[in-house]
């Protein structure tokens, strides 16, 4: 065998084993950005020509169940083993109470955060008037991807719950839930892709438990009375 075709076989399977061997690094952990993502242009919800209503958000709790709240999913080969997807930037609850935020500016009321004062009770970061808080938990938080040779199957599944309240009694006047779940097919696997999915299905969530008429007419009715 001429020794530059030789050399040229040697140097291309060297690659390939290279590649291989990169491929089968371990990878302790995939991460994800969790945002909110409209499902359709953002519009106000709020009607007539009175000023906007002002909500006080709350920190939600992560009330699923499991030794580490940080994780929610994993990537599993098949032969079992699994790597586990974690939030990026903030924990699960903290993420899922940016979203909440994010979506009701989106639609036209005035937020504010909520902090713990001295006593331990949330208070307002504000003076503007606002009778009204919006908390919640999070209930299911889990985007999975079974990762084969031949087809990536990602599921996900999302359920929370929002509580609205007022903030001199601390009576809770509104409670309710909503869930989502999604399933895709691919050739492909990516931490995007993990993201994409479960963006979705959180962003669904928080629109649906916001999108009926009844918890606006309810927030409504009690942003009516005068503080």
């Amino acid at each position: 065998m001429d020794s530059k075709i030789y050399l040229a076989c040697r140097f291309f399977i060297c690659v390939l084993i290279a590649g291989f061997i990169g491929s089968c690094a371990s990878v302790t952990l995939f991460s994800v950005d969790i945002q909110y993502k409209p499902s359709k242009p953002s519009a106000s919800q709020e009607s007539g020509t009175g000023e906007r209503k002002v909500l006080i958000v709350s920190s939600f709790i992560d009330a699923r169940r499991g030794d580490d709240t940080l994780i929610i999913g994993a990537v599993v080969k098949s032969d079992g083993h699994r790597t586990p997807v974690v939030p990026k930037y903030a924990r699960p609850a903290d993420a899922v109470t940016v979203m909440v935020k994010d979506y009701l500016s989106r639609s036209g009321y005035g937020v504010v955060p909520a902090v713990h004062v001295a006593n331990g009770k949330p208070d307002a970061a504000t003076k503007k008037p606002a009778n009204i808080m919006v908390g919640g938990e999070i209930n299911e938080l889990e985007v999975l991807c079974h990762d084969s040779f031949t087809v990536k199957k990602y599921t996900t599944r999302v359920k929370l719950t929002v509580l609205l309240s007022e903030t001199k009694t601390g009576k809770v006047f509104y409670t309710v839930s909503a869930e989502s779940r999604s399933s895709l097919e691919h050739y492909r696997f990516s931490e995007e892709m993990l993201a994409e999915q479960i963006n979705e299905a959180l962003s669904d969530a928080v629109e649906k438990l916001f999108e009926g008429n009844e918890v606006r007419r309810k927030i409504s009715e009690v942003a009516a009375h005068a503080l």
